[in-house]
């Protein structure tokens, strides 16, 4: 197997970040991909260790201030201005931490030598600086599951970025709602397959490639801690769309069904699931489509289970955003194919799927 070393020095933490109230998941933004092909000689830069990273020295801030007069609503009702950093963790396991700022959940991930993050999310702050609060130990990556903004938005802070090949010419390329802010691209980064481990001391990650919200998607296995970061590859327990063939995304369900045993808490950019056989009915639902099987009518399988949140827009304020929910404009890319969609239910599960990409 691949492994990955991480060596650090634990940098003070410097300023205050406010939290307050519980947050209730919402689902994550577009599932679509941007193309690549475009010159970015001012992206990720991809080398083969940290070691190789020394040219680099990571971002102390990020200056939202253009967004100042935009607003953000959060979960304690209260608006704060898009510049504002505001930070909320949860302890959801031993040294876990789920951690949310704007976009979908950060994990924070410790082990007895070193610690590190999994996603940045989008919001204002330091996000590295705020994980110092929560952890003695060095932190100084970051493990990104896919490339969208709301994933990759903070790499700049952290020494190194960890993600799949196929997503580093995509990764913190904002959203329209993040007009006039300026994201560091140019920062290194390690590419990870499914034999890469992550060693964090007593603790391992192990890497899952299983490529369908967009082409780079990872999952994260922690056999010790029994918890599956699924990213935004899981994003309901009754359905899924996808992006790839059906036998692609049987493929990919059949390696989280694989290791079903070593975990017990599923962990992802919007939901949390203390019933992994989650994973076994989707794959299910594949396989039956793959074998010609009927349909079984379930119109409850495509219903929202969030309620969504529309506040007034205060006097003087350009915009208003929810914390943690899309944004209506914001786009990662043009829709992958303009092929007619269909979906099967099968077992409880529904899956919306492209008639020419089956097989």
């Amino acid at each position: 197997m691949k492994k990955g070393l991480f060596k650090g020095l634990l940098s003070p933490a410097v300023a205050l970040f406010l939290a307050s109230g519980n947050i209730q998941a919402a689902p994550s933004g577009p599932i679509s991909n941007p193309q690549a092909g475009d010159d970015d000689t001012d992206g990720p830069v991809i080398v083969s260790s940290p070691e190789e990273a020394k040219w680099y020295h990571a971002t102390d801030s990020i200056d939202f201030s253009p967004r100042h007069r935009t607003l953000i609503y959060g979960p304690d009702s209260t608006y704060r201005p898009m510049d504002e950093a505001w930070f909320q963790s949860e302890l959801v396991a031993p040294g876990t931490w789920r951690i949310l700022s704007d976009g979908d959940y950060i994990y924070l991930v410790e082990g007895n030598t070193t610690a590190i993050c999994i996603d940045t999310g989008y919001g204002a702050g330091n996000l590295r600086r705020y994980c110092e609060t929560l952890t003695s130990k060095p932190i100084r990556y970051v493990i990104n599951t896919h490339s969208h903004f709301d994933h990759t938005a903070g790499d700049a802070y952290f020494d190194c970025a960890f993600m799949y090949a196929a997503g580093v010419p995509l990764a913190t390329r904002p959203y329209a709602s993040f007009q006039g802010i300026t994201f560091p691209r140019h920062y290194p980064v390690v590419t990870v397959d499914d034999v890469y481990v992550f060693h964090l001391g007593n603790r391992d990650l192990e890497v899952l490639v299983i490529p369908n919200h967009t082409g780079d998607g990872i999952a994260l296995l922690d056999r010790s801690h029994r918890i599956l970061f699924s990213g935004d590859e899981i994003l309901s327990d009754r359905m899924a769309k996808l992006n790839v063939s059906v036998a692609q995304y049987a493929s990919n369900m059949q390696k989280l069904v694989n290791v079903i045993d070593n975990y017990d808490l599923i962990l992802g950019g919007a939901v949390r699931f203390t019933d992994v056989s989650c994973v076994k009915r989707p794959l299910a639902c594949a396989q039956h489509i793959l074998a010609g099987g009927a349909d079984e009518s379930d119109t409850s399988a495509t219903k929202h289970n969030f309620v969504k949140v529309q506040p007034a827009v205060p006097e003087g304020a350009e915009a208003v955003f929810v914390r943690h929910a899309p944004r209506e404009g914001d786009s990662a890319g043009p829709e992958a194919s303009t092929s007619e969609n269909t979906r099967m239910s099968y077992g409880g599960v529904t899956l919306m799927y492209l008639k020419d990409k089956v097989k």
